[in-house]
């Protein structure tokens, strides 16, 4: 069985009240009447019912938290009474947002609940200034180079070549080729540009160009002939004396040297640079030297007409057949000079003397008894 509610209850008992003062009233007036009194005394109940009955159609004043959701309530201004209303176009509370529609798909769900994309206006989990820039900002000093940052060594201390604010502090060595460097000032910053006629760190060769074959190759490395500036491996001063020098004291005689040694001392015929020294025995026969002053360097020449060693003769001329050979030997017959082989003083006494105590009576002997005791001369 329903129960009746209060306000009906209320004007029930209002209606009873009134009916039941009415009908008192009534009497009581009908009495007074023929009594001839004119006495209203059932007036004070029927104006307390009438009040009753006003009080009971009259609506109660709205108070939240009285169970019932009134107008002029909502669950933002009275979340104990009204439930939130997805789509409705008001943020109120348990939803994330409200665009006044229930479509999922455009960032707010169905249920008020945010949609997470980038570009949601959100940070959300998994998303950084890398990812989606539109919705997060670069957090300077955490170590990843995000945009906006020319840097970001993983701190906020300025004068480590990254500032607070993870710009790059001017310096040679900050890793960015800034205005007033270059490859030459700053080779740590500036990579060398190939092609640009300067020779820069990194480079061999620069000659204003990048192609192959003009002896500088695209990447401004030279490329291998002699003639390239370059002794390379196989050249040397003897086969490519235009790129190779020559090395003083390798023991190999090179363009430009008068000598080599095998060392860069003084004083022993080869100086420390190669050239020969002024001495005798030096393996030269200097202008001041002869065969004679220093056989061991100047050879004796045949036919000069002076006898030197390792001539027996020199009659100033090299022909045959006067007595001294084309070779400055004297030639073999009596009269030569020479006491020679198979002569003596018998047969050539113009070339050979006596030899007294030979044994052999010679010209000019008047004896010989082999020994020299005495002259050889005949005793009397």
């Amino acid at each position: 069985m329903r129960m009746p509610s209060r306000r009906a209850a209320a004007l029930s008992g209002a209606a009873l009240l009134l009916l039941g003062a009415g009908s008192a009233g009534m009497a009581r007036t009908f009495n007074a009447r023929e009594s001839g009194r004119a006495s209203l005394p059932f007036l004070p109940a029927v104006v307390h019912a009438r009040t009753v009955l006003m009080d009971a159609f009259t609506p109660a004043a709205s108070v939240c938290g009285d169970g019932v959701c009134d107008a002029g309530e909502d669950a933002a201004s009275c979340p104990e009474d009204c439930l939130p209303v997805c789509g409705n176009g008001v943020l109120e509370p348990g939803e994330q947002c409200d665009d006044g529609n229930t479509t999922g798909g455009d960032g707010c769900s169905a249920t008020c609940k945010i949609e997470s994309f980038c570009g949601d206006g959100l940070c959300q989990r998994g998303e950084d200034a890398l990812s989606c820039p539109e919705d997060c900002l670069p957090v300077c000093g955490n170590g990843v180079l995000e945009p906006g940052e020319q840097c970001d060594d993983g701190n906020t201390t300025k004068g480590d070549g990254c500032s607070a604010t993870c710009q790059v502090e001017s310096f040679c060595g900050n890793g960015l080729c800034e205005t007033g460097e270059d490859p030459l000032t700053c080779p740590q910053d500036c990579p060398g540009v190939c092609g640009n006629g300067v020779l820069e760190p990194g480079e061999q060769c620069d000659d204003a160009n990048t192609k192959n074959g003009d002896g500088c190759s695209a990447t401004c490395q030279v490329e291998s002939f002699c003639g390239n500036g370059l002794c390379e491996s196989g050249e040397n001063a003897l086969n490519c004396p235009q790129d190779c020098p020559a090395v003083c004291g390798d023991g190999v005689l090179e363009a430009g040297e008068q000598c080599d040694d095998g060392n860069t001392a003084n004083g022993d015929g080869c100086s420390a640079g190669c050239a020969l020294e002024v001495l005798c025995g030096n393996g030269v026969c200097d202008a001041s030297e002869d065969p004679l002053s220093c056989p061991q360097d100047c050879a004796a020449v045949c036919g000069n007409g002076t006898l030197e060693p390792g001539e027996q003769c020199d009659d100033g001329n090299t022909t045959s057949g006067d007595g001294c050979s084309a070779t400055c030997q004297v030639e073999q017959f009596c009269g030569n000079g020479l006491c020679e082989h198979g002569e003596d003083p018998l047969i050539c006494p113009e070339d050979c003397r006596a030899v007294c105590g030979n044994g052999a009576v010679e010209p000019g002997e008047q004896c010989d008894d082999g020994n020299t005791t005495r002259r050889c001369v005949r005793a009397r």
